[in-house]
């Protein structure tokens, strides 16, 4: 069975659609764990609406979607955890696809295929994945970092599905992070255990959304320091070292446009 973890954060125009998308699964074992990170507007009472026994709500003091989602991985009942972030859609047959991918390949990690929602603008658009697997449409990634040096994410927080033994040695998400600590915990799990990917496009991500940490004002330590992953990576895989050169470049890229040298010092002390 599934735990499937949603951090909610004021999302009460979105919520209904993502919590409709989860109860209207082919596959109905699961249970949906709702954590409310502070929500000042009516996201929970959204929720509340619906009538179901296997949703279950937390609400906890805001501490961002790292806390919310780690509180959701700690109280889950089940061996697989699903994230899905608040403003997003699962299709209906998301978990039937994970529950037969899961019976055919022997990995912990489980990811699907995409499509970008632009909600302004009405529009669906396919990202570009670098995704070449041992089994024609879906299988093992032959090298997870190559895939995501040449192409765009593919573990996200709508469509990635864990085992929990990858959580039971204390990884969780990083706190206090507001861009890029979900690819920091991605790459320390994909130290673990191979990917299998589904290219089936599963889940629809909403952008364009005036919330999104991608337009809003950030700090320099507001983004991941990933010059810590040089310490992890294998000199067996040289695609390690290029994936996390290329996160730095574009983290102290972005940095240096907003707040110049001095915003640079402070990312890397």
């Amino acid at each position: 069975m599934f735990s499937i973890i949603i951090p909610v954060f004021n999302k009460v125009d979105l919520i209904y659609d993502c919590v409709y998308s989860v109860l209207n699964q082919v596959v109905q074992e699961f249970e949906v764990l709702i954590i409310d990170d502070g929500s000042t507007d009516n996201s929970i009472g959204i929720v509340k609406e619906f009538s179901d026994p296997r949703i279950k709500i937390f609400q906890k003091t805001n501490g961002g979607v790292s806390s919310a989602r780690n509180l959701g991985m700690q109280l889950a009942n089940f061996d697989w955890l699903v994230f899905l972030d608040s403003d997003d859609v699962m299709d209906s047959k998301y978990l039937l696809f994970l529950r037969e991918a899961i019976a055919m390949f022997d990995s912990k990690i489980f990811s699907v295929n995409y499509q970008l929602y632009n909600v302004k603008k009405r529009d669906y658009k396919f990202p570009k994945l670098t995704t070449k697997v041992t089994n024609g449409e879906k299988g093992y990634l032959i090298n997870y970092f190559k895939s995501v040096f040449w192409g765009n994410p593919i573990l996200t927080g709508s469509t990635t599905c864990i085992h929990k033994d990858l959580i039971h040695d204390g990884l969780k998400f990083e706190d206090g992070i507001r861009r890029g600590e979900d690819l920091d915990f991605w790459f320390r799990i994909c130290l673990k255990s191979d990917v299998v990917f589904i290219n089936e496009f599963l889940i629809t991500y909403k952008v364009g959304l005036d919330a999104s940490s991608m337009t809003s004002k950030f700090q320099p330590k507001d983004i991941y320091p990933y010059y810590r992953w040089f310490k992890l990576c294998s000199p067996r895989n040289v695609y390690m070292y290029l994936y996390t050169i290329k996160r730095c470049f574009w983290a102290m890229l972005n940095i240096f446009r907003v707040h110049g040298l001095k915003g640079l010092f402070i990312y890397v002390n």
